[in-house]
């Protein structure tokens, strides 16, 4: 989370120079305090919220290099979300700012300054100045509501798709209200503005991208479907045959669109076989699209797989691995200790943790106690309809060098959460705990 962290600092950073290169808040005007800080606040306002608009826009490309700079698809998937929240959080100031002083202005709390910029409009950057302010006004509310959207949960994932398809148009209209908007400012007269196109150029190469439904277009391999097997758990598992070959390594994902519908969603590969050129999934049935996934998909019936994604690395370098998988988290461990069994054991000690909540969940255990004994990886069950809960502490008791032991986490994310705030506590330090944020919302 670093390197996201520090993106998103960079971005902000950038706005500040963008803003400071516009020399407003050096320049000397005629007017009141007040009216001088609303004006500085309100293009400051404008310029971190467009910054912030724009990188949202670029991570939204599910671009290999940038997901690699980032360390990972889940990154770039938890940055865009914040960097959108704080970009609609600051366009709702920059409205606030524009709106309030003209309310107090109407109700006499306020006296307006009159004309606080020497600037006369041709009739036609009038007109766009205010098809622009009206553009913009229009499309920030109603993005402020696709978030609202978005981040519900109790909205259904087919919607919550369709509502991330908008977005690029609404990015557009705003791109045009930022420009036309500094008609009646001195940007143009320094490199604030010309800093603000360069800025404003991959975002709307992104936006088009997008409308065209060309993300990650690059990554797209055609798929058939092989083999359609249901498991206890309510678990369905599919096996692809690709068109060509992919670059694969054990613990990755892979967005699948089938031939029955237009979405695409996000599933940990199980396993990959070189030679048959097969992918093979564990679907577990959660609800909404999962829950009809086994009665609408059929053999031979296409699919498209992009991808594959992710950066569950297990070659680090440390002297020993733990592993914890809750439920259907199991997938990427399985993967790796097939991996393992055709590649050689693990040249450092590893244990699983594998953490049930229910008794079919459990089908898995056979084989993992399997592939466990071949990969010389000591196996720990529990099962939480014993009374077996994973303590952090069961973790860490036995091992001697804490700092060079690393921790691989796949499950619920709240989960996650808890095991990561415990093994913190009990002295791991927070890069040594790896898991997906695989949280699309």
């Amino acid at each position: 989370m670093k390197k996201a962290n520090l993106t998103g600092t960079l971005v902000c950073f950038v706005a500040c120079i963008i803003f400071l290169s516009s020399g407003d808040i050096f320049r000397e005007k005629p007017i009141a305090l007040i009216w001088f800080i609303r004006q500085n606040t309100l293009f400051f306002t404008g310029t971190l919220a467009w910054c912030l608009m724009t990188l949202t826009m670029c991570l939204s490309l599910r671009s290999s290099w940038l997901n690699k700079m980032l360390g990972g698809l889940d990154k770039a998937w938890r940055l865009h979300k914040w960097a959108g929240i704080c970009a609609i959080v600051f366009s709702f100031a920059h409205w606030l700012d524009e709106k309030l002083p003209q309310l107090f202005v109407a109700f006499g709390w306020l006296t307006h300054p009159g004309k606080i910029v020497d600037i006369n409009l041709t009739p036609v950057q009038e007109n766009w100045l205010h098809v622009g302010l009206l553009a913009g006004e229009c499309a920030m509310f109603i993005m402020i509501a696709m978030v609202c959207v978005s981040l519900s949960k109790r909205v259904p994932y087919h919607l919550f798709h369709l509502v991330h398809r908008l977005f690029p148009v609404f990015y557009l209209a705003i791109a045009f209200h930022v420009f036309t908007a500094l008609f009646k400012s001195y940007w143009w007269e320094t490199p604030a503005a010309y800093l603000l196109i360069l800025i404003t150029i991959p975002g709307v190469f992104v936006a088009f991208i997008s409308l065209l439904k060309l993300n990650g277009n690059k990554s797209k391999h055609q798929a058939t479907v092989k083999s359609i097997v249901n498991h206890p758990g309510q678990i369905t598992e599919v096996i692809l045959e690709m068109e060509h070959p992919i670059d694969y390594c054990p613990g990755q994902f892979a967005f699948l669109t089938f031939a029955h519908s237009k979405e695409s969603h996000p599933f940990t590969i199980a396993s990959y076989v070189k030679e048959k050129n097969t992918l093979r999934f564990a679907i577990k049935n959660l609800g909404d699209y999962t829950s009809t996934l086994a009665s609408s998909i059929q053999i031979g019936q296409s699919a498209l797989v992009e991808g594959p994604w992710g950066k569950f690395d297990f070659t680090l370098p440390c002297s020993r691995q733990v592993w914890i998988a809750g439920g259907i988290g199991i997938t990427p461990f399985i993967a790796q200790l097939e991996y393992l069994n055709q590649h050689g054991a693990s040249p450092v000690s590893v244990d699983l943790w594998y953490c049930i909540s229910r008794s079919e969940d459990a089908w898995y255990v056979d084989k993992l106690t399997s592939l466990c004994a071949q990969a010389s990886v000591t196996l720990h069950l529990l099962d939480a309809h014993k009374g077996e809960r994973l303590q952090s502490h069961y973790l860490t008791d036995k091992i001697a060098n804490k700092g060079d032991t690393h921790f691989w986490f796949c499950g619920p994310q709240s989960f996650a959460k808890a095991l990561s705030k415990g093994l913190y506590e009990n002295g791991i330090a927070s890069q040594n705990f790896h898991y997906d944020r695989f949280c699309m919302r």
